[in-house]
């Protein structure tokens, strides 16, 4: 893990890892956009790639 705070700009992606148990900060990035921060450790890492594994899977069931 390179960076100490993992961010997006994605509302959906924050709510998702907030409902499974991770805390984000919200703040306007440089760019004056609504940005969600999360402290970047290893099971948020996972969290992430799990959570991007659903939606691909999903992706592939419903062809979209």
């Amino acid at each position: 893990m390179e960076k100490k705070f993992y961010e997006t700009d994605s509302i959906y992606i924050a709510n998702t890892l907030s409902f499974l148990g991770f805390r984000y900060y919200k703040f306007k990035n440089f760019k004056g956009k609504m940005a969600y921060s999360f402290v970047n450790t290893k099971e948020l890492q996972l969290a992430v790639e799990k959570v991007f594994d659903l939606k691909n899977e999903f992706r592939k069931i419903l062809n979209v």
